[in-house]
């Protein structure tokens, strides 16, 4: 499927009630969130935005529309490395807890529908992203490498639940075994 740019100008004409002014719409992930780029005072120019329809929110994304296409475009062994090596530079894992009832973010497998996947992340920026709709409220908890290796890993594995590293908003990313994330980690 090719987009022109009549495309973009005419998708942008249907949102111009609803986005920001100075928004400009290039792509939509299916559920009318869009990114783009923000032309006004006080936003970063040359960067993508992220925009949520429920909300208004209107996020940075990436510094660049290049350095975004570069992240879209990684393995999945890239994107663990990536995680691996950031994880193990800082010693800190990321992950969201409801300040309410403690429980962790979590989603459904997008590789087996029975299996649940924890979600962490390698920064704050990026467990940052993925507070919307259900975890908007959820407060971001920086952990340990060693109380993560420690305590997390073997209870994932103990539950049956799997690892998903540094997902994004649309709730797709990386999911590995606890056991295996712990082999990586410990190398």
């Amino acid at each position: 499927m090719k987009k022109t740019w009549d495309d973009i100008v005419r998708n942008n004409r249907e949102l111009d009630e609803m986005v920001p002014k100075g928004f400009i719409a290039i792509a939509g992930n299916g559920t009318y969130n869009k990114i783009g780029y923000m032309y006004a005072k006080g936003y970063q120019v040359g960067a993508i935005y992220y925009w949520n329809h429920e909300t208004g929110a209107l996020l940075l994304e990436s510094p660049s529309l290049s350095k975004w296409i570069n992240e879209m475009n990684k393995t999945g062994e890239a994107r663990i490395a990536q995680f691996i090596e950031e994880v193990k530079s800082t010693e800190i894992v990321y992950g969201l807890i409801d300040g309410v009832g403690g429980g962790m973010a979590y989603a459904i497998s997008n590789e087996d529908e029975d299996t649940d996947v924890m979600l962490f992340w390698a920064s704050q920026t990026l467990a940052n992203k993925c507070k919307e709709d259900e975890w908007r409220d959820y407060k971001i908890l920086a952990m340990s490498l060693q109380d993560f290796l420690k305590k997390w890993v073997p209870g994932m594995h103990k539950d049956e639940l799997l690892c998903g590293l540094n997902w994004g908003r649309d709730l797709t990313g990386e999911e590995l075994e606890p056991m295996n994330l712990y082999s990586l980690l410990k190398k």
